[in-house]
């Protein structure tokens, strides 16, 4: 396991572990579609929405893989990154308090500026940030859907989506819950609780929580006292050799210890039924994770970084940074042999600014539902804030050298209404429109041994408004052939607005239509045969790290990125097999991807001022097959 990173990548609730057999989705009927009670030999049947409404996943023409509480606990799976073990094409990767999600290759590593490629919806709510903290504690089934998703879920679905859907209070259900409390090495604690209470047949809550901590992994063996007055015969602009020390030391506090865990979170519901045809769902949630996981940047070459280290620390401090100073005579950095330590062993480092990451997510949600003859109405309005507080060496040595900072409050306006159909007929459709206000306040520090000298203080305001249309409608051409064709319009602007180093404002935006189309063949009850075409749109942005100041008048290379566009093309086929006890999945896809969003180093001409930027490759193509079986061999044994 990469300790590292294991905190920001769970992102799957934790509880899942805890779900009982009795209250989770059984068997009902034979998969084979006979009307049988089921038995034991059989695989679970799955039910999922990943279309907005209630299917046998094996009937969903498209590429979707789902997974219910009972089959995560069956197979042992914690995090959303267990998943890639049992889901083909699935790759969730962690770096610097950011999840990042690859769905069939296609995602991105931009921790600060770019949306994900892969969306995230949490009982219908976008979890737009790529720093969320997703580790819920209560799950009732996770679905993630392949290949490019606009024409249902809208913007940033070029890789495809994940479903998360939550435990929902019940007034049908008598009180109950679980809990659980781990203990293991390095001082590990979980302890996690849900409880399902109903107050009388119209009103519900579910109560849910945890906490998760461990004690550092890796031991630091950085000093804070690694500067003597000796490395600095002639002194500096800061005085004596003994002052100059004296200052450097100062601002050198390695903690003793890295890769602590330290989290918690709630997550609670309220049901509340007025009448038969009308529940409103109430939730909120908040999570905290503060401590040194997921930031570390570590020297593993000390003789080449010491080397560096000494070039910017006699460069540095021998400038007459100072009004009125001059450049000691004769001025040396004298580091003896051995001073930049690296890597000493197994899980022992020597790192004299570990850095931190922080974060803290939150948000509440209302969902109404009202069932009227032969259609049902749905509104989602959902608010939801983020925090992140990030800090890190740059070096990474065992003195602080270039010490970075990244700060990011995002705050979120969420509403969708959606009406879909819910008569038997040879059509069926939805429809619905969505709103979308995003706020992010960020800044961007850097400075030289631990604050002593600034060098960069960036801050900017980033403003995204976006609005969508969409529809879906499915025809049975024939008793058992279908087509159904998706579209949603949609308009984004995004503005950012610049207010150190100095005042400016750049802006870009998009108006796209997103369609797909797809022509699937049941096979009975328990599968189908399809083919697809779908579109998906990843909006573009304004790079936050770097200023319209940093380039020529009317030169935006670095500072704007376009959105992307990935066109999926697929045929598949999903059966139920041996009588409901196997089921085979299988998928061929090519993807034709262009303007795709990436990082990469500045123009030479930009170079002293813009490190990275994120830009638009052209075009790229991807394609691949992918298959899945699963078979109960006996009833212990799947």
């Amino acid at each position: 396991m990469n300790t590292a990173s294991y905190r920001r990548l769970v992102s799957l609730p934790v509880l899942l572990l805890l779900a009982q057999p009795g209250f989770a989705q059984q068997p009902t009927a034979s998969a084979s579609g006979n009307g049988s009670s089921g038995s034991l030999d059989q695989l679970q049947e799955v039910v999922v929405t990943a279309e907005r409404r209630k299917e046998n996943v094996l009937t969903v023409p498209m590429a979707l893989q789902a997974m219910t509480a009972t089959q995560l606990k069956a197979a042992q799976i914690h995090t959303l990154t267990d998943l890639q073990f049992t889901t083909p094409g699935f790759l969730p990767t962690s770096g610097e308090g950011y999840t990042q999600l690859y769905i069939r290759g296609i995602g991105n590593d931009i921790f600060v500026g770019a949306d994900p490629s892969v969306a995230t919806f949490v009982d219908g709510v976008p979890y737009i940030w790529g720093s969320m903290d997703q580790q819920l504690v209560d799950v009732e089934r996770v679905e993630i859907l392949k290949g490019a998703q606009g024409g249902l879920y809208g913007r940033n679905a070029t890789g495809g989506v994940v479903n998360v859907i939550t435990r929902q209070p019940s007034t049908t259900q008598p009180f109950n819950g679980d809990a659980l409390v781990d203990y293991g090495t390095m001082g590990t604690v979980r302890v996690a609780a849900w409880a399902n209470v109903p107050v009388n047949d119209k009103v519900a809550f579910l109560f849910s929580g945890e906490r998760d901590s461990h004690g550092p992994y890796v031991t630091n063996l950085a000093t804070s006292t690694p500067y003597t007055a000796a490395m600095f015969p002639n002194g500096s602009f800061f005085g004596t050799p003994q002052q100059t020390a004296a200052l450097l030391n100062s601002h050198t506090h390695p903690d003793p210890g890295l890769n602590n865990g330290n989290y918690w979170a709630t997550d609670d519901k309220m049901l509340l039924r007025p009448t038969d045809n009308l529940k409103v769902t109430i939730a909120g949630d908040y999570s905290a994770k503060v401590d040194s996981n997921g930031a570390a940047n570590l020297d593993t070459t000390p003789t080449l970084v010491q080397g560096f280290f000494a070039g910017l620390l006699g460069e540095t401090i021998a400038s007459p940074v100072i009004p009125g100073t001059t450049t000691p005579t004769g001025f040396t950095v004298n580091l003896p042999a051995g001073f930049e330590k690296g890597p000493s062993g197994k899980y022992k480092v020597a790192m004299g600014d570990p850095g931190y990451v922080d974060a803290w997510d939150y948000g509440t949600s209302a969902t109404v539902v009202w069932d009227v003859p032969d259609v049902e109405l749905t509104s989602i309005s959902a608010y939801r804030g983020n925090t992140t507080n990030f800090a890190a060496d740059g070096i990474g040595g065992s003195s602080p050298g270039i010490d970075e900072e990244v700060d990011i409050h995002r705050d979120m306006a969420y509403q969708e209404l959606r009406a879909q159909s819910t008569y038997h007929s040879r059509f069926s459709w939805i429809t619905g429109a969505t709103y979308l206000a995003d706020n992010v306040n960020a800044h961007t520090g850097v400075s030289l041994f631990g604050g002593i000298i600034p060098t960069l203080d960036l801050r900017n305001v980033d403003r995204v408004h976006n609005w969508s249309i969409y529809g879906q409608g499915t025809y049975d051409i024939l008793p058992r052939l279908s087509l159904t064709v998706s579209y949603r319009y949609e308009h984004e602007t995004n503005v950012t607005k610049y207010s150190l180093p100095v005042v400016a404002t750049a802006r870009t935006g998009l108006s796209k239509s997103i369609p797909s189309a797809t022509l699937s063949y049941r096979l009975g009850n328990d599968g189908n045969v399809y083919a697809r075409w779908a579109r998906g749109i990843k909006a573009g942005g304004v790079n936050p790290t770097t200023a319209p100041v940093f380039f020529p008048s009317g030169d935006t290379r670095g500072l704007l990125f376009a959105p992307e566009q990935v066109d999926t093309y697929e045929v598949g086929y999903r059966k139920a097999l041996l009588n409901g006890a196997a089921q085979l999945t299988t998928d061929i896809f090519y993807n034709d991807y262009t303007n795709i969003q990436f990082t990469a180093h500045a123009n030479p001409a930009y170079a002293s001022t813009v490190i990275l930027a994120i830009v638009n490759a052209q075009k790229a193509r991807t394609y691949g097959a992918e298959e899945s079986f699963d078979w109960r061999v006996a009833a212990p044994v799947t």
